[in-house]
């Protein structure tokens, strides 16, 4: 029987994104992990914005990374919490022109 994947890693982005959803970091994270839910489409996402990160956080990255090559992206888990992301960004868009 195989282990589940410790997701602490993108709890920890969905934390992080949660607490500042409209900061750039934030929406930078939140890229990565919808283009992480797309791989008929190659996962696209531009390496070079990796370096608008600071350390911590790239490592938190890197471990998403990973968890994406184990295929914890195709976990219901992982889509709850991304779906929790997703009423974050989409409440704090909604909210940003009033």
């Amino acid at each position: 029987m195989s282990t589940q994947p410790d997701l602490a890693p993108l709890e920890n982005i969905c934390e992080r994104i949660e607490a500042a959803p409209e900061g750039g970091v934030s929406l930078l994270l939140y890229g990565l992990l919808k283009s992480m839910q797309m791989e008929e489409r190659g996962c696209l996402f531009a390496l070079v914005r990796l370096r608008m990160l600071d350390a911590d956080t790239r490592a938190l990255v890197y471990a998403l990374m990973e968890l994406h090559a184990q295929q914890a992206n195709l976990l219901p888990e992982w889509a709850a919490l991304v779906e929790r992301t997703d009423e974050v960004v989409n409440r704090g868009a909604s909210g940003a022109g009033g």
